[in-house]
């Protein structure tokens, strides 16, 4: 995607569910996705109006993905707390503020704004002990910086099973595999929430479920995956399901929504 680049993240996050993930290069938007969610995500460019962008379409092979995120993937660290590096970088020292991932199709590398204002919140509440679910886990990235930061009892789920090599790759090399929990099942379909924290970095309309079946609890939630166009409608969606928001947090186009559900 050529053009606006403003234009180009939020087209991005209509279309986010149905990608594997982006990156922008010398102004161009690229976003890749699996031949069979090209039709679905072709409709949807074509019901919104974006005459400022220039899209084109290319193939590549699969097994380049991983070489390519070379080019792309660069170490960032999250509140001079958690540095995030590629799996290449490996040093084999284990390494209590480093977590080594390996960039692939689940995408979560800390570089989208909404996994760092993730981690900022996980660094925010580090110390506590707290026990950790993490909704939509993907990379597994979340979890295990969970895991770096002193979180126990630390619980993922994944719907999606592409990625699964990832996951267990990503916790194999931060030596962790122990230490997380995993369960392959929709996170629509969770029932416990009896943890300290529970985080869900998914899209709007599954955070929306998620929050609506979340009965008596007195865990805290954060939420992201949430643009700031949606802090209203999500705003009034907590407040008719009993939560309180603490705060909300922005980083670029997105926000993540710190909160509590009240007690009856």
């Amino acid at each position: 995607i050529d053009g606006d680049m403003g234009k180009a993240q939020i087209l991005f996050a209509q279309i986010e569910h149905y990608t594997l993930g982006g990156v922008e290069d010398d102004g161009i938007m690229k976003i890749f996705v699996n031949k069979e969610s090209k039709d679905k995500i072709t409709m949807i460019i074509n019901q919104l109006d974006y005459k400022s962008l220039h899209l084109t379409w290319n193939t590549i092979k699969n097994e380049n993905w991983h070489l390519m995120w070379k080019k792309y993937f660069t170490p960032i660290t999250v509140g001079g707390v958690i540095e995030i590096l590629p799996n290449w970088n490996y040093d084999n020292i284990s390494h209590k503020d480093k977590v080594f991932i390996r960039p692939g199709m689940s995408f979560g590398t800390g570089h989208h704004e909404t996994t760092y204002l993730m981690i900022e919140s996980l660094i925010e509440y580090s110390g506590n002990r707290f026990s950790l679910l993490d909704l939509g886990s993907g990379s597994g990235i979340l979890s295990i910086v969970g895991h770096k930061l002193g979180y126990r009892d630390i619980h993922a789920v994944e719907f999606d099973l592409e990625c699964k090599d990832d996951f267990n790759f990503n916790l194999n090399i931060n030596e962790c595999t122990k230490n997380i929990n995993i369960t392959w099942t929709n996170a629509l379909k969770w029932k416990n929430f009896n943890f300290d924290l529970v985080i869900a970095n998914i899209e709007k309309n599954i955070i929306k479920k998620i929050i609506t079946n979340v009965k008596e609890t007195s865990t805290r939630f954060i939420f992201s995956g949430l643009l700031k166009e949606d802090r209203e409608e999500m705003i009034a969606h907590l407040s008719i399901n009993n939560f309180s928001i603490q705060n909300i947090n922005t980083r670029g186009e997105w926000i993540a929504i710190n909160c509590k559900k009240n007690e009856n």
